[in-house]
């Protein structure tokens, strides 16, 4: 009130026009309630707290036109200047037009355009020489790249990786349908070979469809951050923002949340959550409907019936927000000209999620953390000591030693591989080319595991094999007559039917997107043809089989779409890139006698170290253990030559024991296996110790600080 009147006394005083306005924090009056029960989660308090933070009643809701005239009744001017100012607001966001940077030329270039065509015939010298046929795919994907508007895109991927590269900071091989470009791969974008793997472009760019493309990017997981302050050095800080991300109210957080600021009891709330369904993002709505214990304590009991509604009513309402992990937009105007800004944790993000920043037209990009590609890198520094040359882009891919390795189920810490689901499959495929490994990848997933056991026999025994049509035996034999990939799909369509690679990416599309209604007539099409879109059809062009065909291909699509997400030849060529980098390095490390990784060893959870135990267990090795003096029970463990290094406590080892033992001396007697469980049961307990080259530990107190170093027995080398 004292507001009101000083704002008047200054109007009459100024005849500075008034206008009405009223705080709005909900849309409807009785959400007032729920609004109230979100400032309680926020501020950790329950509805009866005497002194809380509140709203003073529940008029803090969005008032219509006549209810504001009737508050505003004495000052009718002031209804009408407020929407005067609403009027003078004329701004519209612009959807399906794309605000791409422009690439900064350097020195002495002058044109765009030129200068990609110029970048790509340099990279197609050094990757392909003298192979015209691929050329005319290059100048056919230039051609697209262009048409679509899409080279300063180009450019600026090929840009940051170059300088990533240029910096030794490891790049992954690729990731996504970008692998499918021969642009990509003589830009180094990507390092796989889409030739060699008949990866197709319109899987990234298709003419039938044009959307933004996306190219996602791994770097090394501690230097990831040193590309994205490249991009802000080069487009400048006001360019270049990375994206917001919210953290939602899932069901079961949400009637818990709610249970304690109405201060139900814990063991009411918890019976409340637990009868919910754990479906991934199943919705309290859903939940009523599928689970009778949750619709008795609902139909029951008054209190609960409150809290569901409640917590019904918050569900999916942003609980916090956060930095997306890879998401980076580079605008050419500054960023806020197209979006409002924030900061989040000292970044500058958009306050917008991904998506919607997609639908605006804005560049986004994922520059992505992989702790493998650390691991990696950290290998192959040590082998460089003894092996200078050695290059990890020059590793091989039809090594018969790693494949040795695989098929004899050593897959620990192999990249994708180290399942205990896949290592068996391995066993029994006995990979003989990364082609397997690929398919391997590619199955082992809900729906498309029900092949496996075809895919292993056909590989045994390829006399097993058949195929509907001839056509089909270059498409299918790389994976012994199986239908695993949509460029397979995309294929069988092109040969069989006489679809353009558009058009035949548009069916993979539908398929994958399982839109019934264009499925039906693209059977249609694919069997009787469609003149209209210059499709002759597989009667039309002599293929008697075609219905058993198209009946196979439809078997191989349900069982490869049993999760709503079928798998691509291009991705899984690039994942397992970095699996056979895995793959190679821990052979060579064993053939080299390298120490093992500091990096991967940092990174090992509970599970995976059983399983490096266990594993070296039944090579021979033993556990030895090292006494020293620490406020945990234990160390992490190492491992060093042929034994197993475990460092504990004193105190532990005398009441596990029933011996006294001098600090930092190593116990070499048989370790009884009770106490080899335990230890393995409480790995998270354990606190960081470190060695350098087998000669050292550093030992570290309660809160990680560093006390001393002590010397540790010398062994030699751990053999992987």
């Amino acid at each position: 009130a004292r507001v009101r009147a000083a704002l008047l006394r200054i109007h009459r005083e100024t005849g500075i026009p008034l206008a009405a306005t009223n705080d709005v924090h909900y849309i409807k009056k009785q959400d007032a309630y729920d609004q109230d029960v979100l400032l309680c989660i926020q501020t950790g308090q329950t509805l009866d707290s005497p002194d809380r933070l509140r709203f003073p009643n529940d008029e803090f809701y969005l008032k219509s036109e006549a209810e504001m005239r009737a508050l505003f009744d004495e000052y009718p001017d002031a209804v009408e200047n407020t929407q005067r100012i609403a009027d003078r607001c004329r701004f519209d966001f612009t959807f399906g037009h794309y605000h791409l940077p422009r690439f900064l030329l350097p020195e002495g270039e002058t044109d765009s355009d030129a200068y990609l065509t110029k970048l790509c015939a340099r990279g197609f010298e050094k990757r392909y020489g003298d192979r015209p046929e691929v050329h005319g795919r290059m100048e056919y994907e230039l051609d697209m790249i262009r048409r679509m508007g899409f080279v300063d895109y180009f450019l600026i991927v090929s840009d940051f990786i170059g300088y990533a590269k240029r910096q030794r900071i490891p790049v992954g091989p690729g990731r996504g349908s970008a692998a499918g470009s021969v642009v990509s791969y003589c830009l180094g974008i990507t390092d796989v070979d889409p030739v060699q793997y008949n990866l197709y472009f319109e899987r990234f760019l298709n003419p039938e469809r044009v959307s933004m493309p996306d190219i996602d990017v791994d770097f090394c997981v501690q230097r990831r951050g040193e590309v994205i302050d490249y991009v802000i050095r080069k487009y400048g800080a006001d360019h270049v923002a990375q994206i917001v991300t919210f953290g939602t109210m899932a069901a079961r957080a949400a009637v818990r949340d709610v249970g304690r600021v109405m201060n139900l009891t814990y063991a009411e709330t918890d019976a409340v959550a637990k009868a919910i369904p754990g479906g991934i993002n199943t919705t309290l709505d859903e939940a009523l409907q599928q689970s009778k214990p949750l619709r008795a304590m609902y139909d029951g009991d008054e209190r609960l019936h409150r809290l569901i509604d409640t917590a019904r009513a918050i569900e999916g309402m942003p609980r916090h927000a956060s930095t997306h992990a890879a998401g980076v937009v580079i605008t050419e105007q500054p960023v806020y000209a197209y979006v409002p800004l924030a900061s989040n944790d000292g970044a500058l993000v958009c306050q917008y999620q991904m998506t919607t920043l997609e639908e605006l037209g804005l560049l986004k990009m994922d520059f992505l953390g992989l702790r493998n590609l650390t691991v990696l890198e950290d290998a192959a520094r040590r082998v460089r000591r003894r092996v200078p040359e050695f290059q990890v882009e020059r590793i091989p891919l039809d090594d018969k030693k790693t494949f040795d390795m695989l098929a004899a189920g050593r897959t620990v810490g192999v990249f994708q591989l180290e399942s205990a689901g896949i290592t068996s499959v391995c066993i029994g495929l006995r990979p003989r080319s990364i082609e397997d490994i690929t398919a391997v990848i590619a199955l082992y997933r809900p729906g498309p595991m029900e092949s496996i056991p075809r895919f292993l026999a056909c590989s045994a025994h390829p006399e097993r094999i058949t195929y509907q049509h001839p056509l089909l035996e270059p498409i299918l034999a790389v994976t012994y007559g199986c239908i695993v990939y949509q460029e397979q799909v995309i294929e069988i369509f092109r040969r069989l039917a006489g679809y353009s690679l558009g058009q035949a990416d548009m069916v993979r599309r539908a398929m994958s997107k399982k839109k019934l209604g264009d499925i039906q007539r693209e059977r249609e099409a694919f069997l009787h043809g469609d003149p209209e879109r210059s499709i002759a059809g597989c009667t039309a062009n002599g293929i008697p089989q075609a219905v058993a065909v198209a009946e196979a291909v439809e078997r191989g699509l349900k069982r490869r779409e049993a999760e709503g997400k079928p798998i691509d030849n291009v991705h899984c060529s690039c994942t397992i890139m970095t699996g056979r980098l895995d793959d190679y390095m821990k052979a060579l490390v064993a053939e080299r006698e390298v120490p093992i990784s500091q990096e991967y060893l940092d990174c090992c959870g509970e599970a995976l170290f059983k399983k490096v135990y266990k594993l070296y267990k039944q090579r021979g090795y033993r556990l030895k253990l090292l006494v020293a003096n620490n406020n945990s029970h234990f160390l992490w463990s190492r491992f060093l030559g042929g034994d197993i290094l475990m460092t504990i406590n004193p105190l532990w080892w005398r009441r596990m024991n029933g011996a006294r033992l001098p600090i930092h001396e190593t116990i070499n007697e048989e370790v009884p296996q009770y106490i080899v469980d335990e230890l393995l049961d409480k790995l998270p307990e354990y606190r960081a110790v470190y060695f350098e080259d087998g000669l050292q530990v550093s030992e570290f107190n309660q809160y990680g600080a560093f006390k001393r170093t002590m010397n540790a027995v010398s062994y030699t080398h751990l053999t992987l």
